[in-house]
């Protein structure tokens, strides 16, 4: 609770087994910036950026209440209109072309990482794999440092949760495989540009029209083949 503007806000923390000087704990912070200097209705507000008693950084931000667009695809009916979800998409569009913009692109577009408030307001979550194209608006050096790249391997990673499309995976490959373009697939970060977010676009925009991904496979290794391969 924000005691000086009386208001919730949120706080979003590492595990506490993360250590303080560890690649993600540099990553938050890259994040963090990131969603601060990304000032657009369709972004949740960065309101603070500090450090715990232990070392780690903390992030408050807005306090976005509602469901993920993720949650609202599984419970639609068969009989709903796409008017709403596409109005949704369309809000999703504009946030992200705001943050090509700057410069900057998403890299993990999904609907589970697009909030939808009780009002209709949509807010595109989780920068935290977000990575700066243009030094102009660069918040901290883009040198791959920051990059968690082969920190995990992907096959121990999926191994946790095969049958969750919507969790991020993280390692040599970021972004979760359900909704990734073929160069992210193949962890060829570095080739990663805003035309990969489009890509993330058009699969969202499929699930609304089809009700599924482009991919669809036993388990999260054989989407990303898929992802990879198609």
């Amino acid at each position: 609770h924000d005691t000086v503007f009386g208001r919730d806000v949120a706080v979003k923390l590492l595990n506490r087994d993360v250590p303080a000087d560890s690649v993600a704990a540099t990553r938050f912070r890259v994040e963090a910036r990131i969603t601060g200097q990304l000032q657009h209705p369709g972004v949740p507000p960065a309101y603070d950026l500090g450090t715990l008693p232990n070392g780690q950084p903390f992030l408050a931000m807005k306090l976005v209440k509602g469901q993920t667009l993720h949650e609202l695809l599984k419970q639609r009916s068969t009989s709903e209109g796409l008017s709403r979800f596409i109005a949704i998409f369309e809000q999703v569009c504009h946030a992200v072309g705001y943050a090509h913009a700057r410069g900057i692109v998403h890299r993990d577009l999904k609907p589970a990482n697009v909030m939808v408030g009780a009002h209709g307001e949509v807010q595109v979550m989780d920068w935290g794999l977000a990575k700066v194209l243009e030094d102009r608006h660069s918040p901290a050096p883009d040198d791959g440092k920051a990059e968690p790249a082969a920190t995990i391997n992907f096959q121990t990673e999926i191994a946790l949760d095969e049958s969750d499309s919507s969790e991020t995976r993280t390692g040599s490959v970021l972004g979760t495989p359900w909704y990734m373009p073929p160069e992210q697939a193949a962890g060829d970060i570095r080739s990663l540009d805003a035309r990969s977010d489009v890509f993330g676009l058009g699969a969202m925009l499929c699930e609304i029209l089809t009700g599924e991904p482009p991919y669809n496979g036993r388990n999260a290794h054989d989407v990303r083949l898929q992802a990879l391969r198609w």
